[in-house]
């Protein structure tokens, strides 16, 4: 079992993975878990028969339940056996476990703690590819390192000056001026201005002087909701470097919606969308974002790998903390009592 927050919401899937005609198998934090479509509800249980531990995303859909395809046992959506090939006593045990899980903005929730405490509020509010106001297309990628490290590479985006000069074609801005943190309830806010640049990241340059401002939230287990826009020259400082309303941009508004699970140990799933508000772009914008985005990905990868090679040799090793870490700390800090209350309860 993988030490993470156990008591969340964790992105499985996105919704068009899941039907009633084929279950799909996953894995969160190391366990098995399948998932299909019954005629109004989404299923998750353990992907585990109970007869010879085959797995169940191997079988077959049928009539809302679910078939092993090994010896026929059938289940329900609750995990409960329904009926066993050659007898009519179902015996007590014969049961797998269920998973609360959700179908929400284009994505599957499954929450992974106690299931008496599964609150569909705290599900962080992405914008879903379906939201009419934006223009967004999704993607998902495999990376070979722990979802944490993915997480605090999120967290210091004082690295897009070096690791995206190209992709991004961010400035040192980001390295040498450091962001607003907020605490939230579970998670932090990032704010940032940058102040009279020609050079703003993401799909729009200016042949004047701009006011650039990004903003995002990172919520518990690992969901970054971003937004950014370009504003006219000055407007930081009529702001006093206060958060604007997006409908005073200028250009180039645009969301992005990333979220990290922990797949297996050193292993971790990235699930994002991105693209431009529809009264500031459309599908070229929204292309040209996911291009980008993918340029920085490939980038991230090279130092997320050799990070982890690094981990992996020396596991001992403190990290020197340095003033763009503040969002890592206070991040690690609301991670650090959640995963100390899921063990208080674990106890009870």
């Amino acid at each position: 079992m993988l030490d993470y927050v156990r008591n969340a919401w964790y992105v499985a899937a996105w919704s068009h993975e899941v039907t009633e005609t084929r279950p799909l198998g996953v894995r969160i934090m190391g366990e098995p878990i399948v998932l299909w479509r019954t005629v109004d509800d989404i299923a998750a249980l353990a992907d585990s028969c109970v007869h010879r531990m085959a797995p169940l995303s191997l079988g077959e859909c049928q009539g809302g339940n679910i078939r092993c395809m090994y010896h026929g046992l059938l289940f329900d959506h609750t995990g409960q056996c329904i009926a066993i090939p050659g007898q009519d006593m179902i015996p007590a045990r014969a049961k797998v476990r269920r998973y609360p899980v959700i179908d929400r903005h284009s994505w599957i929730w499954v929450w992974m703690g106690n299931e008496a405490e599964a609150d569909p509020s705290t599900i962080p509010n992405v914008v879903g590819l379906d939201n009419p106001d934006w223009c967004l297309d999704g993607a998902t990628r495999d990376f070979s390192c722990e979802a944490r490290i993915i997480n605090e590479n999120l967290l210091d985006f004082s690295h897009l000056s070096y690791v995206h000069a190209r992709g991004f074609e961010a400035g040192l801005e980001f390295a040498a001026v450091l962001p607003n943190w907020e605490i939230l309830p579970r998670g932090v806010r990032y704010t940032r201005w940058t102040e009279s640049t020609l050079n703003p990241p993401g799909f729009a340059r200016s042949d004047k002087p701009v006011d650039f401002y990004l903003h995002y939230d990172y919520l518990v287990p690992g969901v970054q909701l971003m937004w950014s826009g370009i504003y006219s020259e000055g407007t930081a400082r009529q702001l006093a470097g206060g958060v604007p309303s997006m409908t005073d941009a200028q250009s180039a508004v645009s969301w992005t919606n990333q979220a990290v699970t922990p797949v297996d140990k050193g292993k971790a799933r990235y699930f994002f969308s991105l693209g431009p508000h529809r009264d500031y772009g459309g599908p070229t914008e929204r292309d040209q974002l996911m291009a980008m985005t993918k340029c920085a990905f490939d980038e991230d990868e090279v130092i997320l790998l050799g990070q982890q090679s690094i981990l992996d040799a020396t596991p001992d090793a403190v990290p020197m903390p340095t003033r763009h870490d503040k969002g890592i700390t206070l991040y690690n800090n609301i991670i650090a009592r959640l995963r100390k209350t899921d063990r208080t309860r674990a106890r009870v």
